[in-house]
């Protein structure tokens, strides 16, 4: 299961996103819009790289999210902080129950300046493939049988007979 392609669907598929001006997530790295966008328009850009923490759970990556405003609009950065919240919802809701989990790491506090002509914010998010629970898999959870319970009876039933207890 690719999780690249399961969030590009939940962000690509969310119409408030689209409502917003966001026609297309674009795949790349910062500064690339390697994606069509209608000029003057705020867009993001998604980049991935591995999560190399111990505690990560096994396939977890880090999705870093930078949505884009035109220079030109920096009066209205108020956007950025909707689209990376928009974005925030979208993983929460689309990975409820789907074959992906995230978990939101962060945003940047303040507005940057990018040398393409635009100011940006981002967001940070680790996301990792959904791992089956033990019922879901059908896999039943099994006990090994106990050697030493006719150890313990017979002791029982020897210390009885050694020693005679009187209720008198």
């Amino acid at each position: 299961m690719d999780i690249r392609s399961a969030v590009f669907d939940l962000i690509d598929g969310d119409l408030a996103l689209r409502a917003l001006g966001v026609a297309h997530g674009c795949c790349g790295r910062h500064g690339q819009a390697s994606c069509r966008r209608i000029p003057g328009s705020c867009f993001i850009v998604m980049e991935w790289a591995a999560d190399d923490n111990p505690s990560a759970p096994a396939g977890a990556e880090l999705l870093t999210v930078r949505a884009h405003l035109p220079t030109e609009r920096s009066s209205q950065h108020l956007i950025l902080d909707l689209l990376l919240h928009r974005t925030r919802a979208v993983l929460s809701a689309g990975t409820a129950d789907g074959p992906i989990t995230s978990l939101h790491r962060g945003t940047s506090p303040d507005v940057v300046h990018s040398d393409f002509g635009t100011v940006f914010k981002s967001s940070t998010f680790q996301v990792a493939p959904r791992r089956p629970a033990a019922a879901q898999t059908g896999q039943r959870l099994t006990l090994s049988t106990w050697s030493g319970y006719d150890d313990l009876r017979l002791a029982a039933i020897g210390a009885a007979g050694a020693a005679s207890l009187s209720m008198n």
